[in-house]
Parts: C-alpha cells; sequence; structure tokens
C-alpha cells in the first residue's frame, strides 16, 4: 500500500470488506448512511489508482450498467500496514498487551490464544540446525512441525550421493 487512506475511503473499504459479493457505487452509499453518491465515485477512482480495489464486473444497477468493485486487499493485511506505521520501531507485544487489556469477550480472547499457540507451533517447527553423522558430512536441516527430512551426504571420490531420510520424531 503506497499511501494512507482518507477517513472517507476507509469507510468504503469498511463497506466493501463487509460484503462479500463485489458491490456498485449505489450499494456503497446504502451501505453507509455518511456517504453520499460524489463522495463514493471519487473514493472508488482514487482507490482503484491505487490498487486497492478492482473492477469485478460490469452489471446492471437498475437499467443503467454499473461497474462493481472488490477489495485487493483484506482488512487483516490493512490493518497489519497500519499499526506497523503507528509503532514505528516499538514492540508489538505492546500494542497486542493494550488490546487484551481492552478486551471483554471471552471467546474472542480464547481465540487470541489459539492463534498464539498456532504461531509458537509453527515458529518451533521452523528452527535450523546442523547435524553430524559420522562419516557423513554436517549439514543442515529445517525441521517443520513434527514430520522432517533429514538430508545428508556422503562424500565418495569423485561423487556426491545423496540420501533423504524421512520420519516422524
Amino acid at each position: 500500500m503506497k499511501k494512507k487512506l482518507s477517513k472517507r475511503q476507509l469507510d468504503v473499504m469498511k463497506v466493501l470488506w463487509n460484503h462479500s459479493s463485489p458491490m456498485v457505487a449505489s450499494d456503497i452509499v446504502s451501505g453507509s448512511p455518511a456517504l453520499n453518491i460524489n463522495t463514493v465515485q471519487s473514493c472508488l477512482k482514487v482507490l482503484l489508482k491505487e490498487e486497492l480495489i478492482e473492477v469485478a464486473d460490469i452489471v446492471y444497477s437498475g437499467t443503467v450498467l454499473s461497474r462493481s468493485y472488490r477489495p485487493l486487499i483484506s482488512r487483516d493485511e490493512y490493518f497489519n500496514t497500519e499499526y506497523k506505521d503507528i509503532i514505528g520501531t516499538s514492540s508489538t507485544s505492546s500494542l497486542i498487551a493494550a488490546f487484551i487489556k481492552g478486551e471483554q469477550n471471552a471467546s474472542e480472547l480464547e481465540r487470541l490464544e489459539q492463534i498464539i499457540q498456532k504461531r509458537k507451533k509453527r515458529n518451533r517447527g521452523n528452527t535450523l540446525m546442523e547435524i553430524s553423522f559420522g562419516p557423513f558430512l554436517p549439514c543442515f536441516c529445517n525441521y517443520v512441525s513434527y514430520n522432517i527430512s533429514l538430508y545428508y551426504f556422503y562424500t565418495v571420490p569423485g561423487m556426491y550421493l545423496r540420501k533423504i531420510l524421512s520420519g516422524c520424531f
């Protein structure tokens, strides 16, 4: 994303994010009472230029042909870039801690905990380790979850043999 969205552009994006199907400008206006058709069309033009939305199709809106639009960036992607701009080089954990303190919904906190656990498992599964096997040359192995592949090379004068051991640990 090249630049920060204005309040009205963000309002248009929110309406598009809240609907699973592409929308025409008049539907976007009816989706947010704070917007009028001229503002929406102006915002759509800028969002198209910035490649944040695309023309999904040409459809009939009443008796007139209209463009329907869909977002190219998700709400999560937008939020991720925005919060990184806001916190800069500060710690992400302090921002997340502030969100957690303000959260009242227990099911949402459980969901956050599941996301953290899933991420920990994925990080734990992506450690790079050096392994040596006696006569074999040392190699690097990337562990992925519990199913890993060990790569080793055995040297024979003038040739290298590659063997792959797969297994669950």
